[in-house]
């Protein structure tokens, strides 16, 4: 990990990509090996900061970003984004809870906590 960092950027994404291929065939515990994966793409974050996460993906894979908590993290903060800017909307147009929870393909749970949400904002 080490070297990824002192690595020049024109080499970090292909040490980083073996790397992640090492951990894949040296480390059979695979919540190890995700740890490792984040810890790459951690290192790559810091090192490349005015990349944006598409060209993160590029340089890793997109399966193998899939698989690291900060994608799945990120992943889950812009859906959420996406429906808190939808449900004051849908809810001005008289939809009740469920309507709304049915359009946006998501459960009345996480629609009613959005709105709680923003009445807390407000």
């Amino acid at each position: 990990m080490l070297q990824l960092i002192g690595v020049k950027d024109e080499v970090a994404p292909e040490r980083a990509r073996q790397l992640i291929e090492r951990a894949r065939s040296e480390v059979t515990d695979a919540a190890e090996q995700n740890r490792i994966v984040e810890l790459v793409l951690t290192t790559l974050v810091y090192k490349f900061p005015t990349l944006e996460r598409e060209a993160i993906k590029q340089m890793l894979g997109l399966d193998e970003l899939k698989q690291t908590r900060f994608y799945q993290e990120i992943a889950e903060e812009e859906r959420d984004r996406l429906l808190s800017l939808a449900v004051p909307g849908f809810l001005e147009l008289g939809l009740t809870v469920e309507q709304v929870a049915e359009k946006l393909k998501t459960d009345v749970p996480t629609v009613e906590r959005i709105i709680q949400q923003q009445r807390e904002q407000n």
